[in-house]
């Protein structure tokens, strides 16, 4: 009799769990906020002191990519570049070199990245990317850190980046 009446308590408990978690909200479809994918970072040569993030970042509704920080354990700044054809109007914050002002692609930060409503952004070798600067040590294959970035709308989101190779 003891058995059948903790089984039965049991199978409530069971029951009532369930019906919990099918009256919760899906997040996946209330969500407004933007959706990161593909979030990466390459590896790193052991003499270099940059790295470099890459991710797609899309938004139903729209928004605007203002900032992103990394632990200071892993650089001690972050900065939203991207890669561009030079010329002498280039607004860059390193010296310029003929073979730079002779058109070749060259890196400057940008304040912010707009991700128009519906669309998305990829950030990728040769384009957009999040630079880390002065890193701690050289950034291994397989290991992860976080990367906060701040949206306009959005405010904070933080992404784990895995350090590979190549992008996934």
């Amino acid at each position: 009799m003891k058995r059948s009446k903790i089984t039965g308590l049991l199978l409530a408990v069971v029951a009532g769990a369930g019906l919990l978690a099918s009256c919760g909200s899906d997040d996946s479809s209330s969500s407004s906020g933007p959706e990161i994918t593909k979030v990466w970072a390459r590896t790193s040569p052991m003499e270099t002191s940059l790295g470099a993030v890459y991710m797609t970042i899309a938004s139903k509704d729209g928004d605007e990519l203002t900032d992103v920080s990394v632990d200071s354990s892993i650089a001690a700044m972050a900065q939203i570049h991207e890669m561009v054809m030079a010329s002498a109007e280039t607004d860059i914050s390193m010296p310029m070199t003929t073979e730079a002002m002779s058109g070749e692609m060259v890196m400057q930060e940008v304040d912010s990245i707009v991700i128009d409503a519906g669309g998305s952004v990829d950030l990728m070798p040769g384009g957009y990317h999040i630079m880390l600067m002065e890193i701690a040590a050289p950034l291994e294959l397989g290991a992860k850190f976080d990367v906060t970035l701040t949206f306009a709308k959005a405010g904070k989101v933080t992404v784990t980046a895995e350090v590979r190779d190549e992008a996934p």
